[in-house]
């Protein structure tokens, strides 16, 4: 953003523009800004007032990151240290701590609106929407102008941010829950929706169809095997797997060759059927962006929970038999 008024300043074109944005936060190894945002939209010569938010954003790496917004009275916050992912309202002091999912990545297509949790809504608003319109824009042109003010109060690029940057301890009175959305994460869930229908094939070729499965519980795991999280899951997975059988059905979605899932699955010695979506197809239709990602469906086809990011056996356990036992 900071980038991108200094550019304007200069009366650059907008491919210039964008290359220099992109240039400037493509190759940050490490960021951290505390700033105010106002927006003012101007349309016909008239200006509203769209939105005044504070926030506060620290990225190291890749999995790392601290990200604190403010508006309109509500504070949230979602730490990661790479391991774990923690999410946080302080008013209402409550918190919750998932497994830290791992990001699948494809710069090429734009972001789901479902997947718009905190960290990659404060990303994409401080520059990741820039960096994807250079890469993809042919003969851009400034067609409108929107008038944002930024005042920082501390920014540090490429320098050596602290480990206590990327912890989570919640304060004194505070409670953990199970679920917790921050604001603006409420369409991030497909809890309740109907599941969507997909044929895709297992790695022995054969076809499968969602609805097939009607009357019976599905748990739809999304995973990777380069994936830290999903390896520690699995062997969850698998005990579950053998634990409800004959009354739950699991499928693991995998986008990876298929070589690749058979050797890692015959080396854990692991007998899940195992869905090829290699050209991500599933995914998308089901808002998939970070993984593991796990649906659990009832014998309706109604999605009875949506977890992002890993959770214990016990919790796994218990959603699974609410969805068993509900109809």
């Amino acid at each position: 953003m900071l980038s991108l008024a200094a550019a304007r300043a200069s009366a650059q074109s907008a491919q210039e523009v964008l290359a220099r944005v992109s240039e400037v936060y493509s190759h940050a190894k490490a960021l951290h800004i505390v700033a105010r945002r106002e927006e003012v939209l101007t349309r016909e010569a008239r200006s509203t007032m769209a939105a005044t938010i504070e926030y506060e954003i620290a990225l190291r790496g890749a999995r790392e990151y601290f990200a604190r917004s403010k508006s309109a009275g509500q504070e949230s916050l979602a730490v990661s240290d790479g391991a774990h992912t923690w999410k946080a309202l302080p008013a209402k002091k409550q918190w919750m701590q998932v497994a830290a999912a791992a990001v699948e990545s494809d710069e090429s297509e734009a972001p789901d609106p479902r997947s718009q949790d905190l960290h990659s809504s404060l990303t994409r608003l401080l520059a990741g929407r820039y960096i994807a319109i250079a890469k993809m824009a042919e003969n851009p042109e400034i067609t409108g102008e929107k008038d944002v003010k930024i005042e920082v109060s501390a920014i540090e690029m490429n320098s050596s941010l602290a480990d206590s940057l990327f912890q989570f301890e919640p304060g004194k009175g505070w409670s953990e829950a199970e679920m917790l959305l921050l604001p603006g994460e409420e369409h991030m869930l497909l809890t309740g929706s109907t599941a969507a229908n997909f044929a895709l094939k297992t790695l022995g070729g054969e076809s499968v169809t969602l609805n097939q499965t009607r009357g019976k519980v599905v748990v739809l795991d999304f995973w990777a095997t380069w994936c830290p999280p999903c390896r520690e899951e699995l062997p969850y997975i698998e005990k579950l797997r053998e634990e409800f059988a004959g009354q739950v059905q699991f499928f693991g979605v995998n986008d990876e060759e298929s070589g690749t899932v058979k050797d890692f699955l015959r080396k854990q010695a692991y007998d899940l059927t195992v869905l090829m979506d290699g050209k991500k197809q599933v995914h998308r239709e089901y808002g998939v962006s970070a993984i593991p990602t796990m649906f659990i469906i009832d014998k309706q086809g109604v999605i009875r929970e949506h977890f992002i990011g890993s959770r214990s056996e016990s919790k796994l356990r218990q959603a699974i038999q609410a969805a068993v036992a509900a109809n």
